[in-house]
This record gives C-alpha cells, structure tokens and sequence, in this order.
C-alpha cells in the first residue's frame, strides 16, 4: 500500500488550484472579483472531495492522477500539449477580459454557469468512479478491460463530454464570450483525440470493438 497521505494529496491538489487561480487573477490585475472567488472555491471543494472520496476507496487511481506521465504517441504529445495551452487560455484571456470589460455578460448567465462547472466536475467523479484504468495519457494498460457502466452506457468518452461542459462553464462563469474561443479549440481538440484514441484502443483493447456497437456515441448522446 502506498505511503501517500491524504494531507499530502490534499496539499497538492490545494496548491495545484491555487495555481490554476493565478492564471485568473493575474491577468485581471486585481483579487476583487466575485465570480472568479466562487468558481475556484467550487473547483477547490469538489477536487478535495475527490481525494477524500478516492484515498478511501481508490487510493492508487487519485495518487496516478496528480502524477505525470509523458505520452507516448507523438500525436497524443500535440493534442495533450494543445489540451492543456488551450486550457490555460480560458483562464488567462477571462481574466484580461475582466480587467479590459471587453464581453458584456448578463449576471444571471454568469451565474447560472457555475451549475456548468459543477455538472462537468460531476461526470468528472462518476467516470473516476466508475473506471479505475483512467489515465491522463492514451495508453492501454495491463490487464485493462472494457469499462461499459455508468456514464460508459450512455457515451464512450464521458470524461471528453464532462471536460467540454466545465470549459464551457469556466469561460461564462467567469463572464467571458472571448474564452470561449480558446474553450473551443479544447473541444476540438479533445475531439481530434478522442479519434486517435480509439483506434488505438480498437487494436489494443480486446473488446472494445464490441463496445462500440453497443454504444454508438462517442463524446453526445444521439449526436456524435
């Protein structure tokens, strides 16, 4: 059993936020700003819970997840490295939107998008939950089997669809119409992943053929 403690992985994943809440504030040029308080404090809560939930019942699927492993395949690099810049453009471009008062967001959508965020966090948990073989990386592990429950019935890649929500979520929360442009690219980008990812798991993971004649959408139900 690994040593880890759950003071150690909730450090770690307080400082990891506090650092995603830089790339907000920053750019803004000032700490006075509500919306951005309450969307970090809702991704605060929800990752801590995360830990505590997974150290309890899934301590080596939380410890990989705060680990690093570099992918594998040069297109998996591309797209994760544009995954994660895009990512960093949602914060970083809200917040200059903020401080320069370039997008005109009505309050009540501002607000009503941290309902976004806690719906993309949520099926965030539930594919944790429901696939120990989750990995940041595309690759197919030893032993690995088909996962077709939970959010698996409705969607091959639930956590693509839940990721597509919360970026949706962070960029009018945080009251921007601009980062929805690098929101975009994420999505896209995340789609063109997904495509490279299932080939992969076609050749390599037994089953999973099958699986997707049972479950014929990928990232929407009876849409794509």
């Amino acid at each position: 059993m690994s040593s880890t403690s759950i003071w150690s992985l909730m450090i770690r994943t307080g400082i990891l936020v506090g650092i995603y809440g830089l790339f907000v504030f920053l750019p803004a040029g000032t700490f006075n700003w509500i919306e951005a308080w309450i969307c970090i404090l809702i991704v605060f809560i929800v990752f801590e819970a995360m830990v505590i939930y997974f150290w309890i019942n899934n301590r080596a699927l939380i410890e990989s997840r705060g680990s690093f492993n570099k992918p594998k395949e040069k297109w998996d690099i591309a797209l994760y490295s544009l995954l994660m810049i895009s990512l960093f453009l949602i914060l970083i471009v809200a917040g200059l939107d903020f401080r320069f008062g370039l997008s005109d967001i009505p309050e009540i959508i501002s607000f009503g998008a941290f309902g976004l965020v806690i719906i993309g966090l949520g099926i965030y948990f539930l594919v944790m939950r429901e696939n120990s073989y989750l990995s940041k990386i595309v690759e197919v592990q030893e032993d690995q089997q088909v996962i077709s429950t939970g959010p698996y019935k409705y969607v091959r890649h639930p956590l693509y669809s839940g990721n597509s929500i919360l970026v949706i979520g962070l960029s009018l929360s945080l009251g921007s119409l601009i980062a929805l442009i690098p929101a975009l690219v994420f999505i896209v980008s995340m789609m063109a992943r997904l495509l490279f990812e299932e080939k992969t798991l076609s050749v390599e993971l037994q089953g999973y053929a099958e699986y997707k004649k049972k479950v014929r959408f990928r990232l929407i139900p009876y849409v794509w």
